[in-house]
């Protein structure tokens, strides 16, 4: 099923279609009806009915607190387990008739008070342990409810408790390198394949992007790596994501179609790590050499997606050197003087921003523009913070910077026209 974006995008481009005479405007409606006929029922009500289960789970386990001590051991392991299969048996009946839509709510509500289960029987039997292992059990058993009964919403619990389980690991206590997070991870990716769920690789792409971030920041912390680099990599690593997903977007079903999302996610990713960058510059001179070997892996595998988009005409020679020149600089970066880091990741930072502008517009991605123009902004500001000690500097890189741009500004609109072979209305504005 074609989703909305696609819908509002696709609505657009037969507007202008119709208008250019390449589209019947009977044509145009025949296929807006065609799409808006394979339009899914509202996902309103199930939505809502997971909230409801949320609110029996947090409910049951506040109403067990509230009795605990009147309760024998035995009541409260009758209960909590009566409760757990009670949603479970829920589940069955509304699959068997005509409230299926309440289905994953109670498959929900079932994962949950497994979860529940767990935390209350370590209570009632005084089990003291590593209490991230508890929440590990109930990631399995979220996983387990997902597959067996193909239960989306327990698989979004899933995912969200594993993230919990690898942050609290790291986070709380130091494990340097949380190796067993991948292969959890994997299974879930593999059931959102199984069923085909394209809206779950969001939570897998998030959950496996918290993991490398925390995994990163904690090796620097303990063996002393210069946080610009380690900020570079991750700039490298989404940049090489950004370009495969390019490369292979609309090609077969491998990713469900999932290739853009991923774009835009790596994408922010670049602009946030290659922003960052700048801020983590604590030891001047500091090299680590591992971390260059790396970043230069990943320019291969820059260059490598890059030419795959290139064959596929998703992208230019233009794109292909701005992009790899990026990467190319986030290596140079370490080598820069210090006191020049500033003006020269200034404005290359903010020219990969403009670069991405005039990308998003071309190509009609057009959710990368306000991630730029986000981008481009804090640029600003933040050159703007570092030298107002020096206002006759920072006056003077503004005033050139802004004569700069607006000249770009009417070089590209030329060159618009020079290609497009379109003229400007009489009021002065060019046509669209």
């Amino acid at each position: 099923m074609l989703n909305s974006s696609y819908r509002k995008r696709l609505a657009r481009d037969l507007e202008r279609w119709a208008s250019s005479g390449w589209v019947t405007s009977e044509g145009r409606t025949a296929i807006l009806a065609d799409i808006d006929g394979q339009e899914r029922p509202s996902r309103l009500p199930a939505i809502i009915g997971i909230l409801g289960a949320l609110l029996l789970a947090t409910g049951a386990m506040t109403f067990i607190s509230a009795n605990w001590e009147e309760m024998s051991k035995l009541s409260r392991l009758i209960l909590i387990f009566c409760a757990m299969w009670a949603a479970f048996g829920a589940a069955v009946w509304f699959q068997r008739t005509t409230h299926s839509y309440l289905l994953e709510a109670m498959l929900f509500l079932g994962a949950g008070m497994f979860g529940v289960n767990i935390m209350l029987i370590a209570q009632i039997y005084h089990i003291d342990g590593h209490y991230p292992d508890a929440v590990f059990l109930w990631t399995i058993g979220a996983l387990v409810v997902a597959l067996a009964l193909e239960s989306r919403s327990s698989l979004a619990l899933a995912f969200v408790l594993m993230t919990i389980w690898t942050g609290t690991e790291v986070m709380e206590f130091d494990v340097l390198v949380h190796w067993p997070f991948l292969p959890v991870w994997v299974v879930g990716i593999a059931i959102i394949f199984r069923q085909k769920w394209r809206t779950g690789l969001h939570l897998a792409v998030l959950s496996i992007a918290f993991w490398i971030t925390v995994t990163l920041i904690q090796l620097a912390e303990l063996w002393g790596w210069p946080g610009h680099q380690v900020f570079g990599l991750m700039a490298m690593m989404a940049m090489a994501v950004f370009l495969i997903g390019l490369a292979n977007e609309g090609r077969g079903n491998l990713l469900m179609g999932f290739e853009a999302p991923l774009m835009r996610y790596a994408m922010l990713a670049v602009l946030a790590a290659s922003f960052i960058m700048q801020l983590e510059i604590r030891h001047a001179g500091h090299i680590q050499i591992l971390l260059l070997a790396l970043m230069a892996a990943f320019l291969i595998l820059v260059l490598l997606g890059g030419l795959a988009a290139l064959r596929r005409n998703v992208l230019n020679t233009t794109d292909l050197a701005v992009l790899f020149g990026f990467a190319a600089w986030l290596i140079l970066f370490t080598f820069v003087p210090r006191g020049l880091m500033l003006w020269m990741h200034g404005p290359v930072y903010m020219g990969f921003a403009i670069w991405l502008m005039a990308f998003s517009q071309r190509w009609s991605y057009r959710i990368l523009l306000p991630m730029a123009l986000t981008a481009f902004g804090a640029e600003v500001l933040y050159i703007y913070a570092k030298t107002m000690g020096n206002l006759l500097d920072t006056s003077l890189f503004f005033l050139v910077g802004g004569v700069l741009l607006i000249v770009l500004a009417i070089g590209l609109e030329k060159l618009r026209r020079a290609l497009s072979g379109k003229q400007p209305h009489p009021g002065g504005e060019g046509t669209s």
